[in-house]
């Protein structure tokens, strides 16, 4: 990633086409970007599996997704002043759309708006990515889960 305020025109658009230019919004006017939040792969615990049925799994998983979701598009909109909405969309969710009134990418924005709102993109994007590997970590671990010796050990099974 190359830092924002060091980029041309050129390399500033050519990052908005390639990166960032929504294909999931139909722009009627506004400008709106997307961010990959698919997850590939969590490893629930195999002591989880155990003391689970994989419909509760299901549940408590995508309990937390959406309340993830939903904290971080509040985050974005309280942090950025230029965002007016941020949703999901996708065929499965796995994008994070976000749409502005004040479009930078169209029209006669100043150099430095460009660069700007590229370096909130970035951020935005590495934002998502932590975010993103903090969700797997805490779905991977089992205080997410709250398992307790009751949960998996042998003694306490009916």
């Amino acid at each position: 990633m190359t830092l924002a305020k060091w980029m041309s025109k050129k390399d500033i658009l050519k990052e908005y086409r390639e990166h960032f230019a929504s294909s999931h919004y139909d722009s009627e006017g506004k400008e709106a970007y997307d961010f990959n939040i698919k997850i590939q792969k969590i490893n629930i615990p195999t002591i989880v599996r155990r003391a689970y049925k994989e419909d509760e799994i299901q549940k408590k998983y995508e309990v937390a997704a959406i309340g993830t979701v939903e904290g971080v598009k509040q985050m974005l909109e309280d942090n950025y002043d230029w965002i007016e909405e941020v949703y999901q969309t996708g065929r499965s969710g796995g994008w994070l759309t976000v749409v502005t009134e004040i479009p930078v990418f169209r029209g006669e924005a100043k150099l430095s708006e460009m660069r700007a709102r590229i370096a909130d993109l970035q951020n935005i994007e590495t934002t998502l990515k932590v975010v993103k590997d903090d969700f797997i970590k805490y779905m991977e671990s089992t205080d997410f889960w709250e398992i307790g010796p009751r949960d998996w050990s042998p003694r306490w099974k009916e």
